[in-house]
């Protein structure tokens, strides 16, 4: 891909980006509305109850007791005993720990500076490749490529730092995974990247660095590659098929040589899965 045709690519990917940013604002505000609205009638209902449950406590038992109102309990018995059934019912019983899943847990990760294989070196905070958007939920990790052979991880950071002075696009992944099988953590896990479009809200972003044009990855990279999410799949409790490629999110030819082979893309994805150190 030669200068313009990046430049215009990354123009490109910038009004996008734009679009879904005001998209998603207005969503959002939408959300609040419907949110506040509920709220409001939860609020009315609740003070109903409470009215209802004080004239209904004010209520004297003039049979038996003309000073006291007797609160009795719904597990008392029919003779007016306080002691509960010795017989558990089901809230008795403990309930089974729940498996966790991508749909419940909440992203508070923010580095994996406890693997070795992994270098953290934060972007910069700045509006252009770190614009710190909280990404609350991780629902799938793309996988791109980089599209530079023969640059080395450290060269795509300085890149993607590069933008805040060049503002040439909004370009960034959370990881950048080197032709040496280096890795660098360049964006907090609780932020958003900027390279999968309407994907990264919800998305942990991947760049490979590949050798040549064929977007091959060597097999230093691969190694690192599929360790690297298979760390993550178990991070998120995510399943095989939320390993998607930046192609099945825009249709775009990347990774280019896992876009080309269908076979080598299915097999990268298993062996993450099943990665053994």
């Amino acid at each position: 891909m030669n200068r313009e045709e990046y430049e215009f690519e990354a123009e490109r990917e910038r009004r996008r980006y734009s679009r879904e940013q005001r998209r998603l604002l207005e969503k959002k505000k939408k959300q609040q509305k419907i949110i506040l609205l509920i709220m409001i009638v939860l609020v009315v209902l609740l003070i109903g109850i409470i009215i209802f449950m004080m004239i209904k406590s004010g209520k004297k038992d003039d049979d038996t007791f003309s000073d006291n109102v007797k609160k009795v309990s719904p597990t008392d018995t029919a003779s007016g005993n306080n002691e509960k059934d010795s017989t558990p019912t089901p809230t008795d019983l403990p309930s089974p720990t729940p498996t966790p899943n991508y749909l419940t847990i909440k992203n508070d990760y923010t580095t994996l500076d406890e693997q070795d294989f992994i270098k953290i070196d934060l972007l910069t905070p700045n509006r252009w490749s770190r614009g710190g958007e909280k990404l609350e939920t991780v629902k799938h990790i793309v996988v791109h490529y980089v599209g530079n052979p023969n640059t080395t991880a450290a060269n795509n950071r300085n890149f993607f730092e590069n933008l805040k002075t060049t503002h040439e696009a909004s370009r960034s992944a959370h990881f950048i995974v080197g032709i040496e099988g280096e890795v660098l953590q360049i964006i907090p896990l609780n932020e958003w990247s900027y390279a999968s479009n309407q994907q990264n809200v919800d998305s942990i972003n991947i760049e490979v660095c590949h050798p040549d044009a064929s977007g091959k990855f060597t097999e230093k990279t691969y190694d690192s590659l599929t360790h690297l999410i298979n760390v993550l799949l178990d991070i998120y409790h995510l399943p095989e098929e939320n390993i998607i490629r930046h192609y099945d999110v825009t249709g775009k030819i990347c990774p280019k040589y896992y876009v080309e082979h269908e076979d080598e893309w299915l097999q990268l994805k298993k062996d993450a899965i099943n990665y053994v150190k």
